[in-house]
């Protein structure tokens, strides 16, 4: 009989701290604005080029270690980004590039090796590594480290969300460029004063 009071203590435990776990990770973080200056302004093209991605074009830190050269439209100025919340594959969203977004990947470009070639990753995996796209968890240190700590790639796309509403869009547009079935999703990712 104790250690069945015991598991039983245990799932409510568990369970507690789920749902504690649950709403804190719905707190709505925006990233500062000298620290967006900082991502955007950053010496290091890749760092650049990444954060951008996430805060002028919206996309998850995963949507942009998968990018490849095919996925970028020049004379449209979009990014063809495949939703990885589809259930099929193959399903895409077209987001158009910013002026800095733009820039950033034609100088990231130059120093590409292999940047004629359609299925070239935009961010190929270092050698040795089992993976033909850098890792998003490089992506997070990179956001982490640059912004002491302040900010996730997640919050770079909040803030992508909030800044696109804000500008007096309707929330449909953001729910369309984050690649949100819901709306009810999307307003989770809104902070608008």
């Amino acid at each position: 009989p104790g250690r069945k009071v015991f598991l039983a203590e245990m799932v409510v435990f568990c369970r507690k701290i789920k749902c504690e776990m649950i709403e804190s990770s719905k707190k709505i973080r925006l990233v500062p604005s000298n620290y967006q200056d900082v991502l955007a302004s950053h010496k290091n093209k890749k760092t650049r080029l990444q954060s951008l991605l996430m805060l002028d074009c919206g996309l998850r830190v995963t949507e942009v270690v998968k990018l490849q050269a095919k996925h970028f439209d020049f004379y449209r100025r979009e990014v063809a980004v495949e939703s990885l919340k589809k259930r099929e594959e193959g399903v895409f969203r077209n987001i158009p590039m910013t002026d800095r977004v733009f820039e950033a990947l034609a100088d990231w470009m130059e120093k590409m090796t292999d940047r004629r070639n359609p299925e070239t990753y935009l961010f190929p995996a270092g050698k040795g590594s089992f993976k033909s796209h850098m890792d998003r968890k490089q992506v997070w240190r990179r956001v982490k480290k640059w912004t002491d700590g302040v900010a996730s790639p997640h919050d770079l796309r909040h803030t992508f969300a909030t800044r696109i509403v804000s500008e007096g869009n309707d929330i449909r547009v953001a729910q369309k460029l984050l690649g949100h079935a819901s709306q009810a999703t999307t307003e989770i990712y809104l902070h608008v004063p």
